[in-house]
């Protein structure tokens, strides 16, 4: 499994204590669940609501926010990973089966590389306030890479 044990950074930072008994070594089941719970809400949100804004790389914070609750309940390196490939399942099976309107290339690659940016950059977090910091560089990376793999 690539999730590792917990982080201390994100343990220090997070407001969230104990929902999933941490400080174990291995991964439990219903933290698995709830990691690709929070990548499926994050798929479906990001193909099914439609907002008009007219702003170029908005709809990453559909992506981010469910992401990042995940990463602050789970507190393990590889959290945003799982996160992202069950997002990037749930687009691509959208996109295939269902009669809405099918997203593009780039909403997909932000939903795959998302979560795998932000267990990046909070690799190089050491204090809680790098934490915050550290989304805001996923976020802005994650949109990136979507506009370089549209254009």
């Amino acid at each position: 499994m690539f999730l590792s044990p917990t982080k201390a950074t994100l343990c220090s930072a997070s407001r969230l204590t104990g929902v999933l008994g941490h400080g174990l070594d291995r991964v439990r089941l219903t933290e698995m669940l709830l990691l690709c719970g929070l990548g499926v809400s994050a798929g479906l949100v990001r193909c099914l609501v439609r907002t008009h804004l007219h702003l170029p790389g908005h709809s990453i914070l559909f992506i981010v926010l469910p992401t990042a609750a995940g990463v602050a309940i789970s507190r393990r390196q590889g959290a945003g990973t799982a996160i992202g490939l069950s997002a990037l399942g749930t687009g691509a099976f959208l996109n295939c089966f269902c009669p809405v309107k099918p997203i593009g290339i780039g909403a997909l690659t932000s939903l795959a590389a998302t979560g795998v940016f932000l267990d990046v950059a909070l690799a190089w977090a050491r204090r809680p306030a790098h934490v915050y910091f550290a989304c805001i560089v996923a976020a802005c990376g994650s949109s990136a890479l979507a506009f370089a793999v549209r254009a």
